[in-house]
């Protein structure tokens, strides 16, 4: 009998060794597979960091200051589409086929007066429209800071003429800039120093009908 009991024992020793070889070999493999992950997640963190640190086009064209912000890419013709103040001021150019005005190289400035003011316009079916419009334009990029700075050293309100041959009065009334039409109208500048790629666009308050 004692010869199968050695048999016996020797054949448990094996299985015992290995057991241990496996959980070795698993603990072997997992420590490796752990340490594969860790480096991933680090290098996912490190890129995740360098990409963070990559200013937006949002924040690059924030306004951090009194300056306007820097000129946008497209025309006046788009920038006056993506706002929603100027959907009939849109629809006018272009039943006027007056679009290509404003996607001249330029550079012009344009008060372009909102939807209400259109509201409120008495424009008649046979008014020449793109002579309206015309009177809206005038030659040279002109921020409202330019503007008021210009009304400032004048001591006075300024003259400016419309691609129409017609001239604008251009005021500085309580803070705000002020535009009278030659048939009287005076507007109100709503929304100033849209830039664009062409110039720069102003949203006023009333139509300057001639």
């Amino acid at each position: 009998m004692l010869p199968f009991y050695r048999a016996a024992i020797a054949a448990s020793a094996a299985l015992v060794l290995s057991a241990c070889a496996s959980v070795k070999t698993t603990e072997t493999a997992l420590s490796e597979a752990s340490k594969a992950e860790t480096s991933m997640s680090e290098t996912s963190m490190s890129e995740t960091s360098v990409t963070e640190t990559i200013p937006s086009p949002e924040a690059i064209m924030t306004d951090t200051g009194n300056d306007p912000m820097p000129a946008a890419a497209e025309t006046l013709l788009y920038g006056a589409m993506t706002k929603w103040e100027l959907q009939t001021f849109i629809e006018v150019v272009q039943s006027a086929d007056f679009s290509a005005v404003l996607e001249a190289d330029g550079p012009v400035t344009v008060f372009a007066p909102n939807n209400d003011a259109f509201g409120y316009a008495k424009i008649g079916a046979g008014a020449d429209v793109p002579f309206i419009l015309n009177g809206h334009i005038v030659p040279g990029a002109l921020d409202a800071k330019a503007l008021m700075a210009a009304v400032a050293e004048n001591g006075a309100p300024i003259t400016l003429t419309s691609l129409s041959g017609a001239d604008l009065t251009v005021y500085v009334m309580d803070g705000k800039v002020k535009v009278a039409g030659p048939g009287g109208t005076l507007a109100t500048v709503t929304q100033a120093d849209m830039l664009q790629s062409n110039g720069v666009m102003h949203q006023i308050s009333s139509v300057l009908l001639p």
